[in-house]
Protein backbone atom coordinates (compact mmCIF):
# COMPACT_ATOMS: atom_id res chain seq x y z
CA UNK A 1 0.00 0.00 0.00
CA UNK A 2 2.89 2.38 0.74
CA UNK A 3 5.23 0.99 -1.91
CA UNK A 4 5.37 3.93 -4.28
CA UNK A 5 3.19 6.77 -3.09
CA UNK A 6 3.41 10.34 -4.26
CA UNK A 7 2.65 13.49 -2.31
CA UNK A 8 2.21 17.24 -2.68
CA UNK A 9 2.77 19.84 0.04
CA UNK A 10 0.19 22.62 0.05
CA UNK A 11 1.17 25.87 1.80
CA UNK A 12 -1.67 28.28 2.54
CA UNK A 13 -1.35 31.35 0.36
CA UNK A 14 1.73 30.03 -1.47
CA UNK A 15 0.37 27.21 -3.61
CA UNK A 16 1.59 23.64 -3.96
CA UNK A 17 4.96 21.96 -4.24
CA UNK A 18 5.95 19.70 -7.09
CA UNK A 19 4.80 16.09 -6.86
CA UNK A 20 7.41 13.97 -5.09
CA UNK A 21 7.77 10.34 -4.13
CA UNK A 22 7.13 9.64 -0.46
CA UNK A 23 9.58 6.99 0.67
CA UNK A 24 9.12 7.10 4.47
CA UNK A 25 6.46 7.39 7.13
CA UNK A 26 2.85 6.40 7.51
CA UNK A 27 0.34 8.84 6.16
CA UNK A 28 -1.68 10.64 8.79
CA UNK A 29 -5.42 10.89 8.46
CA UNK A 30 -6.10 7.47 6.95
CA UNK A 31 -8.00 4.78 8.85
CA UNK A 32 -5.05 2.39 9.08
CA UNK A 33 -2.61 4.85 10.72
CA UNK A 34 -4.00 4.70 14.30
CA UNK A 35 -4.12 0.90 14.18
CA UNK A 36 -0.53 0.63 13.00
CA UNK A 37 0.61 3.12 15.63
CA UNK A 38 -1.35 1.27 18.34
CA UNK A 39 0.32 -2.00 17.38
CA UNK A 40 3.72 -0.33 17.44
CA UNK A 41 3.11 1.20 20.90
CA UNK A 42 1.79 -2.07 22.35
CA UNK A 43 4.88 -3.89 21.06
CA UNK A 44 7.20 -1.38 22.78
CA UNK A 45 5.40 -1.67 26.13
CA UNK A 46 5.47 -5.49 25.89
CA UNK A 47 9.18 -5.41 25.00
CA UNK A 48 10.00 -3.29 28.05
CA UNK A 49 7.96 -5.57 30.32
CA UNK A 50 9.53 -8.77 28.93
CA UNK A 51 13.08 -7.43 29.18
CA UNK A 52 12.62 -6.31 32.79
CA UNK A 53 13.39 -2.74 31.86
CA UNK A 54 14.39 -0.45 34.75
CA UNK A 55 11.43 1.36 36.27
CA UNK A 56 10.69 4.43 38.37
CA UNK A 57 8.04 4.46 41.08
CA UNK A 58 5.34 7.06 40.43
CA UNK A 59 2.67 6.99 43.13
CA UNK A 60 1.61 3.36 43.39
CA UNK A 61 2.82 2.45 39.88
CA UNK A 62 6.17 1.61 38.39
CA UNK A 63 6.89 2.93 34.92
CA UNK A 64 9.68 2.94 32.37
CA UNK A 65 7.89 4.75 29.55
CA UNK A 66 5.24 7.46 29.23
CA UNK A 67 3.20 7.61 26.04
CA UNK A 68 1.03 10.40 24.65
CA UNK A 69 -0.27 10.50 21.08
CA UNK A 70 2.83 9.80 18.97
CA UNK A 71 5.35 10.80 21.65
CA UNK A 72 7.31 8.60 24.00
CA UNK A 73 9.27 9.49 27.14
CA UNK A 74 11.68 6.96 28.63
CA UNK A 75 11.97 7.30 32.41
CA UNK A 76 14.85 6.07 34.58
CA UNK A 77 16.65 6.73 37.86
CA UNK A 78 20.18 6.79 36.42
CA UNK A 79 22.00 7.53 33.20
CA UNK A 80 23.00 3.88 32.92
CA UNK A 81 19.36 2.76 33.16
CA UNK A 82 18.35 5.35 30.57
CA UNK A 83 21.02 4.09 28.20
CA UNK A 84 19.71 0.53 28.70
CA UNK A 85 16.20 1.71 27.73
CA UNK A 86 17.52 3.60 24.70
CA UNK A 87 19.45 0.50 23.58
CA UNK A 88 16.32 -1.68 23.93
CA UNK A 89 14.20 0.75 21.93
CA UNK A 90 16.91 1.18 19.29
CA UNK A 91 17.17 -2.61 18.80
CA UNK A 92 13.38 -2.80 18.54
CA UNK A 93 13.32 -0.10 15.86
CA UNK A 94 16.12 -1.80 13.93
CA UNK A 95 14.29 -5.17 14.05
CA UNK A 96 11.18 -3.51 12.57
CA UNK A 97 13.21 -1.52 10.00
CA UNK A 98 12.06 1.75 11.61
CA UNK A 99 14.07 4.90 12.32
CA UNK A 100 14.08 7.07 15.41
CA UNK A 101 13.76 10.80 14.87
CA UNK A 102 16.83 11.93 16.80
CA UNK A 103 16.06 15.53 15.89
CA UNK A 104 13.18 15.48 18.38
CA UNK A 105 15.00 13.98 21.36
CA UNK A 106 15.50 15.74 24.67
CA UNK A 107 16.98 14.62 27.99
CA UNK A 108 15.72 16.09 31.26
CA UNK A 109 17.28 15.43 34.66
CA UNK A 110 15.31 15.99 37.86
CA UNK A 111 16.98 16.04 41.28
CA UNK A 112 15.89 16.99 44.77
Amino acid sequence: MYGSTKAVVRVFGKGESRIFEQTRSIKQGIALSPRLFGKFVNDIVELLEKRWAPTVKLGNRTISVLLFADNMALVSRTGRELQFLIDLITKYFESKKLRLNFGKKEIMIFNK
